[in-house]
Protein backbone atom coordinates (compact mmCIF):
# COMPACT_ATOMS: atom_id res chain seq x y z
CA UNK A 1 0.00 0.00 0.00
CA UNK A 2 1.77 3.40 -0.62
CA UNK A 3 1.96 5.88 1.37
CA UNK A 4 -0.91 8.07 -0.51
CA UNK A 5 -3.55 5.23 0.15
CA UNK A 6 -2.69 5.46 3.99
CA UNK A 7 -3.79 9.00 4.02
CA UNK A 8 -6.95 10.43 5.17
CA UNK A 9 -9.57 11.17 2.68
CA UNK A 10 -12.25 13.26 3.96
CA UNK A 11 -15.64 13.43 2.55
CA UNK A 12 -17.24 16.06 4.20
CA UNK A 13 -17.06 15.19 8.55
CA UNK A 14 -16.64 11.35 6.78
CA UNK A 15 -13.48 9.96 6.45
CA UNK A 16 -11.18 7.11 5.84
CA UNK A 17 -7.76 5.74 7.38
CA UNK A 18 -6.30 2.32 6.51
CA UNK A 19 -4.81 0.83 9.40
CA UNK A 20 -1.05 0.21 9.86
CA UNK A 21 0.77 -2.58 12.60
CA UNK A 22 1.14 0.21 15.15
CA UNK A 23 -2.91 0.45 15.30
CA UNK A 24 -3.29 -3.88 15.88
CA UNK A 25 -4.74 -2.90 19.26
CA UNK A 26 -7.29 -0.77 17.89
CA UNK A 27 -8.46 -3.56 15.15
CA UNK A 28 -8.83 -5.67 17.91
CA UNK A 29 -10.89 -3.37 19.88
CA UNK A 30 -13.46 -3.31 16.53
CA UNK A 31 -13.19 -7.31 16.26
CA UNK A 32 -14.16 -7.10 20.16
CA UNK A 33 -17.01 -5.52 19.52
CA UNK A 34 -18.17 -7.47 16.42
CA UNK A 35 -17.57 -10.58 18.55
CA UNK A 36 -19.86 -9.29 21.47
CA UNK A 37 -22.64 -8.13 18.60
CA UNK A 38 -22.36 -11.77 16.73
CA UNK A 39 -22.62 -13.16 20.38
CA UNK A 40 -18.86 -15.09 19.31
CA UNK A 41 -16.59 -13.88 21.99
CA UNK A 42 -15.24 -17.27 22.37
CA UNK A 43 -14.51 -17.32 19.18
CA UNK A 44 -11.56 -14.48 18.97
CA UNK A 45 -8.74 -15.57 19.81
CA UNK A 46 -6.34 -13.05 17.85
CA UNK A 47 -3.92 -10.78 19.38
CA UNK A 48 -1.93 -7.57 18.87
CA UNK A 49 1.01 -9.10 17.48
CA UNK A 50 -0.71 -11.44 15.29
CA UNK A 51 -2.64 -8.71 13.71
CA UNK A 52 0.69 -6.38 13.61
CA UNK A 53 1.99 -8.97 11.61
CA UNK A 54 -0.66 -9.09 9.44
CA UNK A 55 -1.50 -6.02 8.29
CA UNK A 56 2.69 -5.65 8.20
CA UNK A 57 3.33 -8.31 5.44
CA UNK A 58 3.36 -7.00 2.19
CA UNK A 59 -0.13 -9.20 0.53
CA UNK A 60 -1.48 -9.22 4.31
CA UNK A 61 -4.86 -8.34 5.19
CA UNK A 62 -5.97 -4.45 5.25
CA UNK A 63 -8.16 -2.68 7.57
CA UNK A 64 -9.94 -0.05 6.76
CA UNK A 65 -11.32 2.62 9.51
CA UNK A 66 -14.30 5.26 8.94
CA UNK A 67 -14.31 8.39 10.59
CA UNK A 68 -16.23 10.93 12.15
CA UNK A 69 -14.50 14.21 12.41
CA UNK A 70 -11.23 12.29 13.00
CA UNK A 71 -12.14 9.43 15.55
CA UNK A 72 -12.37 5.63 14.37
CA UNK A 73 -16.26 5.08 14.31
CA UNK A 74 -16.10 2.12 11.97
CA UNK A 75 -13.90 -0.77 10.39
CA UNK A 76 -13.50 -3.25 7.87
CA UNK A 77 -10.80 -5.70 7.83
CA UNK A 78 -10.42 -7.47 4.43
CA UNK A 79 -8.06 -9.51 2.16
CA UNK A 80 -7.61 -10.06 -1.37
CA UNK A 81 -8.91 -13.20 -3.07
CA UNK A 82 -9.24 -14.41 -6.57
CA UNK A 83 -11.76 -16.49 -8.80
CA UNK A 84 -10.27 -18.72 -11.03
CA UNK A 85 -13.62 -18.48 -13.17
CA UNK A 86 -13.42 -14.65 -13.54
CA UNK A 87 -9.48 -15.20 -14.03
CA UNK A 88 -9.33 -12.01 -11.50
CA UNK A 89 -9.43 -10.97 -7.57
CA UNK A 90 -11.55 -9.54 -5.75
CA UNK A 91 -11.71 -8.48 -1.96
CA UNK A 92 -13.17 -10.54 0.93
CA UNK A 93 -14.32 -8.29 3.86
CA UNK A 94 -13.69 -10.92 7.12
CA UNK A 95 -15.59 -8.11 9.51
CA UNK A 96 -17.23 -4.57 8.99
CA UNK A 97 -18.41 -2.76 12.02
CA UNK A 98 -20.08 0.15 12.50
CA UNK A 99 -19.77 1.38 16.03
CA UNK A 100 -23.57 1.43 17.11
CA UNK A 101 -24.20 5.21 18.25
CA UNK A 102 -23.04 5.88 14.53
CA UNK A 103 -25.36 3.04 12.81
CA UNK A 104 -27.67 4.67 10.69
CA UNK A 105 -25.59 8.22 9.67
CA UNK A 106 -24.18 7.04 6.94
CA UNK A 107 -20.70 5.72 7.89
CA UNK A 108 -21.33 2.08 7.23
CA UNK A 109 -22.72 2.60 3.68
CA UNK A 110 -19.61 5.14 3.11
CA UNK A 111 -17.23 2.35 4.14
CA UNK A 112 -18.65 -0.16 2.25
CA UNK A 113 -18.78 2.51 -1.08
CA UNK A 114 -14.70 2.70 -0.02
CA UNK A 115 -14.54 -0.42 0.02
CA UNK A 116 -15.67 -1.16 -3.53
CA UNK A 117 -13.34 1.46 -4.71
CA UNK A 118 -10.36 -0.34 -3.26
CA UNK A 119 -11.55 -3.57 -5.19
CA UNK A 120 -12.20 -1.05 -8.14
CA UNK A 121 -8.70 0.01 -7.69
CA UNK A 122 -6.96 -3.51 -7.74
CA UNK A 123 -8.97 -4.74 -10.71
CA UNK A 124 -11.00 -6.53 -8.96
CA UNK A 125 -14.08 -8.59 -10.15
CA UNK A 126 -16.11 -8.43 -6.97
CA UNK A 127 -16.31 -8.62 -3.46
CA UNK A 128 -17.36 -11.16 -1.05
CA UNK A 129 -18.41 -11.86 2.67
CA UNK A 130 -20.57 -14.21 4.91
CA UNK A 131 -23.18 -13.01 7.18
CA UNK A 132 -25.03 -14.69 9.93
CA UNK A 133 -28.22 -15.59 8.85
CA UNK A 134 -29.66 -14.37 12.15
CA UNK A 135 -28.62 -11.18 11.29
CA UNK A 136 -31.15 -9.55 9.73
CA UNK A 137 -30.35 -5.38 9.94
CA UNK A 138 -26.62 -6.77 8.41
CA UNK A 139 -28.51 -8.67 5.67
CA UNK A 140 -30.91 -5.60 4.90
CA UNK A 141 -27.66 -3.35 4.79
CA UNK A 142 -26.18 -5.55 1.95
CA UNK A 143 -29.20 -5.94 0.15
CA UNK A 144 -29.98 -2.03 0.30
CA UNK A 145 -26.21 -1.50 -0.71
CA UNK A 146 -26.54 -3.72 -3.55
CA UNK A 147 -25.07 -6.88 -2.03
CA UNK A 148 -26.83 -10.41 -3.19
CA UNK A 149 -27.36 -13.35 -1.27
CA UNK A 150 -25.59 -16.48 -2.65
CA UNK A 151 -28.04 -19.34 -1.19
CA UNK A 152 -26.45 -22.04 -3.99
CA UNK A 153 -22.73 -22.72 -1.96
CA UNK A 154 -22.35 -24.44 1.35
CA UNK A 155 -19.18 -23.18 3.24
CA UNK A 156 -17.01 -25.52 5.00
CA UNK A 157 -14.67 -25.39 7.23
CA UNK A 158 -11.22 -27.26 8.48
CA UNK A 159 -9.54 -26.14 11.79
CA UNK A 160 -5.85 -26.41 10.89
CA UNK A 161 -5.14 -26.19 14.90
Amino acid sequence: MTEEKAQIKNHGNIGFRYAKGKDAGLVLEFLKRLSEYEKAEEHLVSTPELLQEELERDNGAKALFVLADGKEVGMALFFRNFSGYLGRAGIFIDALLVLEEYRGKGYGRALFEELKKEAARMGGARMEWLCLTWNTPSMEFYRKNGGQLMDTFATYRLPLE
